[in-house]
C-alpha cells in the first residue's frame, strides 16, 4: 500500500510539474508579440 502511495504521489508532482512547465513555455509565445507604442504615449 505503501508503495501505491509513492508512485501516486510521484506522478501528481510529475503532472504538476508538467503543467507548470506547458503554462510557463506558452506565455513565452506572448512576449514575442510587441506592438508599435502609439505616437502620443512616446516620451
Amino acid at each position: 500500500m505503501k508503495r501505491v502511495a509513492v508512485v501516486f504521489l510521484a506522478a501528481v508532482a510529475f503532472m504538476a510539474t508538467f503543467l507548470a512547465y506547458v503554462n510557463a513555455a506558452s506565455a513565452c509565445y506572448f512576449g514575442l508579440y510587441e506592438p508599435e507604442v502609439p505616437q502620443s504615449l512616446r516620451k
